[in-house]
């Protein structure tokens, strides 16, 4: 089964996340077919005169990591296994301090922040889904009560880090780690608070006190740890937020995979060039063939039909090239990304291809799920949209993941294609435009806003089982208004 999710990153971008549950049962390996069809209005001139496949994947930025296991927050706070795990990996490398044990350390610590962060997420979207008081009150509290419970725990622990003269880039990993943790505290009890305010302002009176008292207690705690991560209301912030995201990345890395491109099809590619260039000798000396039967081995009616013979049979190696080319493109590839866990075991391979095609070449299920209406076609002078198809077949070891879950407890993958749009923006008109409105007086002189629609079809193939939905992105030439799936 695949969970999509679609949304805006920036002003420019959208991310694309597609969750593969794998089947880690009987089979050998999991595939998965995907196909994404951008579908661009006429006047953006997004065609194969104006955007190359070399374009396309500059604007595609595409990374594959496991799922953070989900744990509600009374659960991590109630198991005492979790601290014990990382309490065990911090004496076993007090006790050993090899690569081993270093590396077990560092990945305990960096799973539980992982798992507190997505813990406060869920928390945070049950309360959001909640309209009873009493639901919201016991979410509140349970919210505040595991919290405090984690990071009081977790912090017993900086002691064995730090009093034992552990090289300091082993003691990073846990400063870095408990900084973290308390900027998250900090950020997700603002939402906390944002929300309260959006679904229940009675009950933001009543824990406003108590929310905000976490607030401060974590940006003092930071401060008296001379973490740099501190926040000033008069600044731009800019060393807060980068510090914030180099966080994020250095706690996320553990449940990253490693990709490595390598060109496509390129077995199959070097067949076909090779058949064309075949087919084309055939001829060429088949020609020479007749022309030494019908003139002689020596003659100028000779000479001239064996260099047009060779004239044709260039022509005809890249005419073949371009037909078999387009005949077998459905098994050619622009690039493979093998996928590497622990940066040294291959696990699976993601193939990927680009093409710019007409309407016709669309299947029919397709283009009925795009249900042009009749101001579409208006819209595009009548000669329909220019259709981008990204293909993506992902395989991946059920074998080799069986043993990744046992460490992880997760045998979800997650692909994620973060897509820049700007290229599509070059020819668009001024993102306002002058329009009048009737009034009793007579009329106001005004600006609409003018904006283009790029439609996106994915189609999914898992199991034999097919799955396609719609998305409709609203843009113009300042970027990214909204997305809007289409059902």
């Amino acid at each position: 089964m695949i969970d999509e999710t679609i949304k805006i990153h920036d002003n420019y971008q959208f991310e694309i996340k597609q969750a593969y549950n794998l089947s880690l049962d009987k089979k050998k390996k999991n595939f998965y077919f995907v196909q994404t069809y951008f579908f661009i209005p006429h006047n953006l001139n997004i065609n194969r005169e104006t955007y190359a496949k070399e374009d396309f994947y500059k604007d595609l930025r595409a990374t594959i990591r496991l799922r953070t296991p989900s744990i509600l927050m009374r659960t991590l706070a109630a198991d005492g296994n979790v601290m014990v795990r990382m309490r065990r990996s911090i004496d076993e490398l007090r006790a050993r301090r090899d690569q081993r044990s270093a590396s077990n350390y560092e990945y305990q610590i960096k799973m539980f922040c992982l798992i507190y962060k997505k813990s406060i997420r869920i928390q945070l979207q049950f309360l959001k889904n909640s309209r009873a008081k009493s639901d919201i009150a016991y979410l509140v509290n349970e919210l505040i009560a595991s919290a405090r419970t984690l990071i009081t725990n977790f912090r017993e622990l900086k002691g064995l880090v730090t009093a034992d003269g552990l090289p300091p880039e082993l003691q990073m990993v846990y400063l870095f780690a408990d900084e973290y943790l308390s900027l998250k505290t900090e950020t997700h009890t603002c939402r906390l608070i944002e929300i309260l305010r959006e679904i229940d302002p009675n009950s933001l009176k009543k824990f406003y006190p108590r929310l905000m008292r976490i607030v401060r207690e974590e940006s003092s705690y930071r401060l008296a740890c001379g973490y740099p991560s501190i926040a000033s209301p008069d600044g731009d912030n800019e060393k807060f937020v980068f510090r914030q995201g180099a966080l994020k990345k250095f706690l996320s890395n553990i449940l990253y995979l490693e990709t490595r491109v390598e060109k496509g099809g390129k077995y199959l590619e070097q067949a076909v060039y090779s058949i064309a260039a075949g087919a084309a000798m055939v001829f060429a000396t088949i020609v020479a063939f007749i022309g030494q039967t019908w003139y002689g081995s020596i003659s100028l009616p000779f000479f001239i039909a064996l260099v047009i013979s060779y004239m044709f049979k260039d022509r005809m190696k890249e005419l073949l090239r371009l037909y078999l080319n387009v005949t077998l493109r459905k098994w050619l590839y622009d690039r493979q990304r093998n996928i590497y866990h622990s940066f040294h075991e291959a696990i699976g391979a993601c193939k990927e291809s680009f093409n710019i095609m007409d309407d016709d070449s669309v299947p029919a299920k397709i283009l009925d799920f795009r249900a042009r209406d009749n101001i579409t076609d208006i819209n595009n002078g009548m000669i329909g949209e220019n259709v981008i198809l990204y293909r993506k077949y992902i395989r991946l070891s059920s074998k080799k993941f069986r043993k990744i879950k046992q460490r992880h407890s997760t045998n979800d993958v997650i692909d994620i294609m973060r897509f820049n749009i700007q290229h599509f923006l070059r020819s668009m008109d001024n993102p306002e435009k002058k329009i009048f409105i009737p009034v009793s007086s007579g009329y106001r002189k005004t600006f609409g806003m003018r904006v283009y629609h790029i439609n996106i079809i994915t189609h999914f193939i898992v199991d034999k089982a097919e799955y396609i939905r719609r998305f409709r992105i609203v843009l113009n030439r300042n970027g990214i208004r909204r997305i809007e799936e289409v059902v």
